[in-house]
């Protein structure tokens, strides 16, 4: 029972690593927009265009992170990429030209990809095979809880010490959360330390690197869906960057616009949660089917929204969203293509979420800067989620062939 308890350990070491990674340094940096767009008088659009470029650098490192790191190099990688991300970050405080807002962001986003998603669902699934949906689903929700806490935060912090400060304060945050993955000692693998996965009961041999032999087809159907649903349905994560610009667009204040993003937040957290604990109950294709439907109705709502209320409600509907392309994606990866597959399935359809969500952050702010509402942005996730419905039933039905 002693040695057990180690597995929750080191699922709240990851939980840090996920309030960073995305918590901070993704689903907080919406508040920073307005103040930064006026003072250095550019548009939305470009300064959102930091975070794709951040983005996409820690997709395309994500892609070949597992071949790089192993037991004995992997907390010297986290090190080295928890004080990229927090350094470059303070250093957005001192930021006066787009083009050194852009080699910051270049540089976190290498930061990044060492603590990132690839990384921590990594190591959830090799310490968890008993309640992985659950495991997963709370390392996840850290996301939306940093999220939600953080954006008034950093609202508050703006509004009395502007946004400069607020960068400085949000550097020091992504390594404080990131310290104790540091700093406690633990495996990549528990096998490497004499423990078995959380729930396994058969005896394996201990590996010391997270790849593994065989082949993998890259080009099934089941894969080339599950990639096509992984770019479009993560395009939807960029809107609740801008909540607080949409409240805004309808006549409501900047303080309405951030508890918005506080309410996506919160819809982040329990659809994640939700979406882990359906899992364990009625399988994971009805649990993301039943998330998706409820990000339909959101985008109706707000399509439609013109008064705090509506708002808010669409808001906190419109967070379930991360659910289906965090941990839902995670159960996708792990349910057609296996355990044995999902360092090699997942990191790729990762990237492909990753791409989608630095998109849809540049894409939502222009769709602003260039019409002057959101609307299209609504209709857009209603006919993408019909196209995801259809992409998911896909990979569902022919995830027998997915090797």
């Amino acid at each position: 029972m002693k040695k057990m308890s180690k597995h929750w350990i080191v699922m709240v070491l990851m939980c840090g690593l996920s309030a960073a990674a995305i918590g901070i340094c993704a689903n907080c940096l919406g508040v920073f927009y307005t103040p930064m767009s006026n003072e250095l008088n550019v548009l939305r659009g470009t300064l959102a265009n930091g975070s794709t470029i951040s983005s996409f650098i820690t997709a395309i490192i994500s892609l070949f992170i597992l071949k790089l790191i192993n037991e004995k190099n992997y907390k010297l990688y986290l090190t080295a990429g928890v004080l990229l991300a927090s350094i470059s970050t303070a250093l957005f405080s001192s930021v006066n030209s787009i083009g050194f807002f852009y080699v910051l962001n270049i540089i976190r986003g290498f930061g990044v990809s060492a603590f990132g998603a690839v990384i921590y669902t990594t190591i959830i699934n090799k310490w968890f095979k008993q309640n992985l949906g659950l495991a997963t689903s709370i390392v996840m929700s850290f996301a939306g809880i940093l999220g939600a806490l953080g954006a008034p935060v950093f609202n508050m912090v703006i509004e009395m010490m502007g946004w400069r400060t607020g960068f400085v304060i949000m550097g020091v945050a992504i390594f404080l959360f990131c310290l104790p993955a540091i700093l406690y000692r633990y495996s990549i693998d528990p096998q490497n330390e004499g423990l078995l996965p959380y729930g396994e009961t058969q005896k394996v041999e201990a590996v010391t690197s997270v790849k593994v032999n065989g082949k993998f087809n890259y080009f099934s159907v089941s894969f080339i869906t599950v990639l096509i649903f992984s770019l479009t349905m993560s395009t939807f994560t960029g809107i609740s960057m801008h909540l607080s610009g949409f409240a805004e667009s309808i006549g409501l204040s900047s303080s309405v616009g951030a508890f918005m993003i506080s309410l996506a937040m919160i819809g982040n957290i329990s659809g994640k949660l939700i979406v882990g604990s359906l899992s364990d109950r009625i399988g994971w294709f009805k649990s993301v089917m039943i998330m998706m439907s409820i990000v339909v109705v959101a985008a109706g709502i707000l399509l439609v929204a013109d008064n705090a209320m509506m708002g808010y409600a669409g808001s906190l509907l419109i967070g379930i969203n991360y659910s289906v392309v965090t941990v839902g994606l995670v159960l996708i990866t792990k349910n057609i293509f296996g355990s044995e597959n999902y360092t090699r399935a997942y990191p790729v359809i990762s990237f492909l979420s990753s791409i989608g969500s630095a998109m849809a952050n540049s894409l939502v702010a222009y769709a602003y800067d260039f019409t002057g509402k959101y609307n299209i942005v609504f209709i857009a996730v209603l006919m993408i989620s019909a196209l995801g419905y259809i992409l998911l039933i896909t990979a569902y039905k022919t995830k027998g062939k997915a090797n």
